[in-house]
């Protein structure tokens, strides 16, 4: 893509603070997104789907399993992002409810940081993950989740950005 978008230049620069902070130290970024994110928050130019796993620690009982039903989760303790945050998840958690009433769901603050992980591996916790997190811990392993629902990913921009921000998720979109 750097042939056909000449004039920009990518500089990689680590996000600090919250990620819920609107005081962001970026102009665009690789993220989930739904629609909840789009109409509230950013634009996206969408480049995939993520699909979701259970990160467990490896002595965990759902470590052994090459995949995972719904049905699988009950009984467990599951971290993940609290309603309202996230329309996929929202929808996954109505499901895993459904499918195993006795599951104990416990939120995060807010969507997932390091602390999130090393919560779950130091609590022996279920923990609700996406494919390109699934090798972010040293001590957790993620199983597969059989569900149709997948998570956006793609290209977010402020929906306040600067005008050469625009222009650049602009000819993005035309190019993808």
């Amino acid at each position: 893509m750097k042939a056909a978008l000449p004039n920009y230049q990518l500089t990689v620069t680590q996000l600090s603070g919250e990620p819920t902070s609107s005081n962001r130290e970026c102009d665009i970024m690789i993220g989930t997104f739904d629609q909840a994110t789009t109409r509230r928050l950013v634009v996206a130019v969408p480049l995939g789907a993520y699909r979701f796993g259970i990160a467990v620690t490896s002595d965990h009982p759902l470590a052994h399993h090459s995949r995972l039903a719904l049905n699988d989760l009950a009984g467990q303790r599951l971290l993940m992002v609290p309603r309202g945050i996230s329309e996929k998840n929202d929808q996954l958690r109505d499901a895993i409810e459904t499918a195993a009433p006795d599951v104990i769901i416990e939120g995060t603050h807010g969507r997932y940081n390091l602390d999130v992980f090393n919560r779950a591996a130091d609590q022996n916790l279920a923990l609700l993950n996406l494919t390109p997190w699934q090798d972010l811990h040293p001590n957790l392993v993620t199983v597969p989740l059989d569900t149709p629902l997948t998570v956006n990913y793609g290209v977010l921009a402020s929906r306040q950005a600067p005008q050469p921000v625009q222009d650049f998720m602009n000819r993005l979109r035309q190019l993808i």
